[in-house]
């Protein structure tokens, strides 16, 4: 006897007819028609079968995959010391090429300029290769005060001090000089020591 068997393919909509021969069936007995649920039965009482078969599914891989990063070198090599040098001997002094001029302006009260850069009225720390020439120059930071004198640069070899408004620092080694701009009131009144 054949029998017909459709077996749903779930949503994609795909209909498997089956046909299927089987054997020992008595030539009267026939089966009743399938119905939309699958199932197959007989009118006059006999036993039927019923199922529903199917596959189903989505397979698939998704993903992202990447590398991200940075990278680089930086960094300063390093002066190679002696070979064969003598283990007691005293450490290389400091790079001796540099000096500092120290340049105080007493309570603010003077403009100065170093090497012909920008007036300020601060207190300044400079660096210079040793033996340099720098050239200053001061003058009243304003109507408030007198231009008085410079200490510790080349025209200071008096009492008085360097009188002059421009002058220079040999830079030697470290040095330390001073802009003295007294009030108006008390135009030769010295500023204290640096």
């Amino acid at each position: 006897m054949n029998r017909a068997l459709v077996i749903g393919a779930g949503s994609f909509g795909l209909a498997l007819s089956l046909l299927a021969a089987t054997n020992g069936c008595s030539g009267g007995d026939t089966a009743a028609p399938a119905t939309s649920d699958g199932s197959t039965g007989s009118s006059d009482g006999e036993a039927g079968t019923s199922g529903t078969s199917g596959t189903s599914g989505t397979s698939g891989t998704s993903g992202t995959s990447g590398t991200s990063g940075t990278s680089g070198t930086s960094g300063t090599s390093g002066t190679p010391g002696d070979a064969g040098g003598d283990a007691d001997a005293a450490p290389d002094a400091p790079d001796a090429g540099n000096v500092t001029l120290t340049l105080k302006n007493y309570l603010s009260w003077c403009s100065v300029t170093v090497n012909g850069g920008a007036p300020s009225s601060v207190d300044q720390v400079l660096s210079f290769p040793k033996n340099t020439v720098v050239n200053v120059a001061g003058d009243k930071a304003s109507a408030a005060f007198v231009w008085l004198y410079w200490r510790g640069t080349a025209g200071d070899t008096t009492g008085t001090h360097d009188v002059a408004k421009v002058t220079t620092v040999a830079m030697s080694g470290d040095k330390t000089i001073q802009a003295c701009c007294p009030l108006v009131g008390a135009p030769t009144t010295p500023c204290p020591d640096p």
